[in-house]
């Protein structure tokens, strides 16, 4: 029997899981899966981890917590091995790249161990971009992983348990874009919950959110930023729009060039991202805006043609209006189900004819604090409680596919109960 050809992803996210798994069902080529963490995780459910309320644990310390810990690890993360423990042709790498050699197609792990692709897929997805703004990095915290979110839920309690009872607590979210709004309406309703418990009046926090453009959710619908902007008024966050961050010193934002004051005593950073594509790793390739990896009509990395890439890092556009596509979990798994169609057909033909990729109709669904969420479609916007629920249904329907029924219906289970109890 012939060997099956051997395809390399680099990336574990939405995108590097859907490719791997289809691949797999699939059965005509072998994987592996590169990936320097051993639990595939949800980012766009960051911001619940961020806020989770449990009363008998504020103000204890993080080592004696560790089973409390484990239980909000669960909430966003499915080990690599249970996805795919039943697999025998994916194998999972945990470590990370040194370098990409694609004129031998030959991909070089950290450690020195080399793995040779018949084809490459490049789903590394985003970090935090902090647009060359002064001291931001330094005094502000991001939200691209596990440790940010649990730090900032950490650092939001601290402030609260040591904070005197006449002092105002100002917490400022850099960015009123879609994980910004979500962020700041759901950290007001844990800062209420920490007033209760340490004995301050409600009116002790403040929530703000920075924004450069004239609103927040720039790149919505208009109706759609009029019910966030709606929402968040209700829901006592400010929004202070066309104000640029042009400076940041512990605990104080320099805004505009009349360099306008604002003291702070925690920033979340959430205003800009670009691809996770380290230059030095893949020297010969062209990038696009973002830091993002150029690609042609089948998502190829320009100028290969046996190295694809997918999700955050693909710098892929809508072929009729030329425009990038959002960086969403819907892309990176709309792309990742396309090129695991492309490396298939070309597995059992090298020969085949590939159609070039068309993006679907984009859709969102943005929670605005509790019970209560936005659905952006092509031409519609709904807002409301049963949206808050078409949430964990989308949920159910994703760890359906990358899980047993059995396991993704607990797994939801689980988070429901615990999410309608924090929201």
């Amino acid at each position: 029997m012939a060997r099956k050809p051997l395809v390399v992803i680099v990336g574990g996210g939405y995108g590097g899981v859907r490719i791997a798994l289809d691949l797999a069902k699939r059965n005509t080529a072998r994987v592996i899966l590169v990936e320097k963490n051993r639990h595939h995780m949800f980012h766009a459910y960051f911001y619940e981890l961020a806020t989770f309320f449990c009363a008998e644990r504020q103000g204890e310390p993080q080592e004696e917590n560790k089973k409390f810990y484990d239980q909000l690890l669960r909430i966003v993360t499915v080990p690599y091995d249970e996805i795919f423990a039943k697999f025998s042709n994916v194998k999972v790498e945990y470590g990370t790249v040194q370098k990409v050699i694609s004129s031998e197609s030959k991909v070089v792990m950290s450690d020195g161990r080399a793995l040779y692709y018949e084809w490459l897929v490049i789903a590394t997805g985003s970090k935090t971009d902090y647009f060359g703004i002064p001291h931001l990095e330094d005094n502000a915290i991001g939200l691209k992983s596990v440790e940010d979110a649990l730090n900032i839920r950490n650092r939001v309690d601290e402030l609260s348990a040591l904070a005197s009872k006449n002092k105002t607590i100002t917490v400022v979210i850099g960015g009123g874009g879609a994980t910004g709004v979500e962020l700041a309406a759901e950290l007001v309703g844990y800062m209420k919950k920490l007033s209760l418990i340490h004995g301050h009046p409600v009116a002790h926090w403040r929530c703000i959110i920075v924004e450069s453009r004239e609103s927040v959710l720039a790149k919505f619908s208009l109706r759609a930023q009029h019910i966030a902007s709606r929402r968040l008024r209700a829901l006592g966050v400010t929004v202070m729009p066309d104000s640029h961050i042009v400076d940041v010193w512990p605990n104080l934002l320099y805004i505009g060039k009349e360099k306008r004051t604002l003291p702070f005593d925690l920033l979340v950073w959430t205003a800009g991202v670009e691809g996770a594509c380290d230059g030095e790793i893949m020297y010969d390739v062209h990038l696009a805006k973002n830091s993002c990896l150029a690609v042609d009509e089948r998502l190829r990395v320009v100028p290969h043609k046996n190295i694809f890439t997918v999700g955050d890092v693909a710098a892929s556009c809508d072929p009729k209006t030329g425009v990038c596509l959002p960086m969403t979990v819907e892309k990176a798994l709309s792309e990742g189900s396309y090129v695991s169609r492309a490396i298939h057909l070309l597995a059992r033909d090298p020969n085949a004819r590939i159609a070039p990729y068309r993006p679907k109709a984009s859709r969102y669904i943005l929670p605005l604090g509790g019970k209560y969420a936005l659905l952006e479609g092509k031409h519609v916007v709904f807002a409301g409680v049963t949206i808050w629920f078409l949430k964990y249904f989308i949920l159910f329907r994703y760890l359906v596919s990358i899980t047993s029924l059995r396991k993704a219906f607990g797994r939801t289970a689980r988070q429901f109960m615990i999410y309608i109890q924090n929201d």
